[in-house]
């Protein structure tokens, strides 16, 4: 069986090649911010949402634990293995532990992305049925799938190819195609596939919206169809927000998996590995401040979250002078 890659042979080899290579120095105090912003701007409208009678419905039991999601990878992830970095190696069990905690947050957060795109295309293709199927207790089977499912893949290289070796720190595995290819599962099936799902969901979703729209504004249109239209205007200005939400999430993580594809042919296409570090270092901060301005992005395009935000903290009076309860649209 082949050898375990640890600290102190990770350490020699850096110490062989950082003559030709240069590392990019990670910024600790910015890893902070990020950690801590995320776990502030997560817990808020977690909170908010749980307390919010209002928002108690189906749609939102998978946004809120898309919360919890983001609380766990900035404080249990982002601030250990980041923010404090100089402490992260003393630690066996916890550095070899991280990467793979950071692996199955990230894949869980694709996934409960993925899983609002085919409930934004249902509730638009079927409302009815979608009205009439989708309850609550559903949706918690969903996201106690999407976590344990996300766990249980993250931590497949320590359950086989990867074991824990007692006061060792084990980044890699000897077995250098068992690594290879649990690499191109993480960054194809964990990103790849889902967003797929996502894109093609909402193209779906935004053309039902549109043929919808345009039916609506005919000169023939019946009287039978104008009461379902406006029971259709909450499910419809939904899709749109969480469609405008998902356009944002693809474009934060996409460049990051596309550094890992030129990390794989730059020899074919003559990029230098120093540039493949750089771009690493680049994009991963921007693939890694999604989580903590996830909450922000929602508490702005979502009415119905930022008026619960608001009422928590007893602005809803300025709220509500300010905007038409008209526009405050649930997500349902």
């Amino acid at each position: 069986m082949a050898s375990n890659i640890t600290l102190n042979q990770t350490q020699a080899i850096n110490n062989v090649t950082s003559n030709l290579i240069r590392y990019p120095k990670e910024s600790v105090e910015a890893w902070t911010i990020i950690g801590i912003t995320g776990v502030i701007t997560n817990s808020i409208l977690f909170l908010s949402l749980i307390s919010s009678k209002s928002l108690r419905n189906q749609s939102h039991v998978i946004i809120n634990s898309s919360f919890l999601v983001g609380i766990l990878f900035c404080g249990l992830y982002l601030l250990p293995r980041w923010a404090a970095l100089q402490y992260f190696y003393n630690y066996p069990v916890i550095c070899t532990i991280l990467p793979l905690l950071g692996s199955a947050f990230l894949f869980n957060y694709n996934l409960h992305q993925c899983f609002t795109s085919l409930d934004r295309y249902f509730a638009v293709k079927w409302p009815i049925k979608y009205r009439r199927l989708m309850h609550k207790r559903l949706y918690q089977y969903v996201v106690l799938i999407l976590w344990v499912f996300s766990l249980l893949t993250a931590f497949i290289p320590v359950m086989t190819f990867r074991p824990f070796q007692p006061g060792r720190c084990v980044f890699h595995s000897g077995n250098i195609v068992a690594e290879r290819i649990f690499s191109y599962w993480k960054f194809f099936g964990w990103f790849f596939l889902p967003v797929i799902v996502i894109i093609f969901c909402y193209s779906q979703t935004f053309y039902m919206i549109f043929a919808k729209r345009r039916k609506s504004v005919a000169p023939n249109i019946t009287a039978s169809y104008r009461p379902m239209q406006l029971d259709n205007k909450k499910t419809i200005n939904a899709s749109v927000q969480m469609g405008i939400l998902a356009l944002i999430f693809i474009a934060m993580m996409f460049p990051y998996t596309v550094v890992f594809i030129l990390s794989e042919i730059r020899l074919f296409i003559g990029m230098s590995w120093q540039s493949i570090l750089d771009m690493i270092f680049i994009t991963r901060f921007i693939a890694f401040s999604y989580p903590a301005i996830n909450p922000l992005l929602y508490g702005y395009f979502v009415d119905s979250i930022r008026y619960a935000v608001l009422t928590k903290f007893h602005l809803k009076q300025c709220y509500t002078s300010e905007i038409p309860k008209t526009s405050q649209v649930n997500i349902a």
